[in-house]
């Protein structure tokens, strides 16, 4: 049987690169732990429940549901699974950001992920509502300027440049770069300094998709995951963020090489198509 055509093996026998390809592989052992999150005073009101939801949003990558302040951290719209994503990269390195999704608490200090609420929205009291307002948020910012100054359509969800380009953690800078699961030598790279990234306690956005076989349309970057730290993890399994169950599910490493059928840690989908990795595992 023939092997499956991704979208990234198909641009690639087409001689398409993304610019992040010129620079080679990514090496894990480039890879710096980040910088130290800021101490924050919290709110003595808030209950024990609210404490440990905001210093540990993705709940140390425990398999399993993931609440905030009650609500399921889910994406709550069909197109806003990478700003669930980066929402959730972010506040797990931001305390206040963090505190505002929980408890809707906030410091003098706007994260960049609210920026483009109103007042009023900021004062909102209903914690998935606050999700929402949050991934809308995130979502505009990653998809303008996307395409020559213009702004990414949004029925097209969050592009992996502009994910790269937001995503926010203690100090990492991203980049995005293509993914062929049928070169396996390449992929194990890609893999490798994710769980390396992991490692050190960064979170590294994944895109997935399906098959040029089953078209196009499902062959283009169809969900975001995130691989979350899991300390607790086995080795050689990776522990995903799935947005669209606001669920952490565990998955093998070695079963995202040459994948034919699809996984429930990749949304349903197949591949792994794209990943946002650290910059630095490229050299800069």
């Amino acid at each position: 049987m023939p092997e499956p055509l991704s979208l990234s093996r198909a641009l690639g026998m087409l001689g398409w690169r993304v610019p992040a390809a010129k620079r080679g592989r990514p090496l894990p052992s480039r890879l710096r732990a980040p910088a130290d999150v800021e101490p924050v005073e919290l709110d003595p009101a808030l209950s024990t429940r609210q404490r440990r939801e905001i210093r540990a949003p993705l709940r140390g990558g425990r398999t399993g549901t993931i609440r905030l302040g009650g609500a399921v951290a889910r994406q709550l719209s069909p197109v806003t699974c990478g700003a669930s994503v980066l929402l959730m990269l972010a506040a797990a390195g931001d305390p206040d950001l963090a505190a505002w999704l929980v408890a809707g608490s906030r410091s003098g200090v706007r994260p960049p992920e609210l920026s483009m609420l109103a007042p009023h929205e900021l004062a909102e009291p209903s914690a998935e509502r606050r999700l929402a307002l949050a991934q809308r948020s995130v979502h505009e910012r990653a998809r303008r300027d996307a395409v020559a100054g213009l702004p990414w359509p949004r029925r097209f969800g969050t592009p992996p440049w502009g994910a790269a380009r937001e995503a926010r953690f203690r100090g990492v800078r991203y980049t995005d770069v293509v993914v062929d699961d049928t070169d396996v030598a390449a992929t194990r790279a890609v893999l490798e300094t994710v769980r390396a990234a992991n490692d050190l306690g960064i979170g590294v956005p994944l895109y997935t998709g399906g098959d040029v076989a089953s078209g196009w349309d499902t062959a283009l970057p169809r969900h975001v995951v995130l691989a979350v730290p899991a300390p607790s993890a086995p080795a050689g399994q990776l522990r995903l963020y799935e947005p669209g169950r606001g669920a952490v599910v565990a998955i093998e490493a070695e079963e995202l090489l040459g994948r034919r059928r699809p996984h429930a840690a990749l949304g349903g989908w197949t591949h792994v198509a794209w990943a946002v990795l650290p910059v630095e595992a490229f050299g800069r």
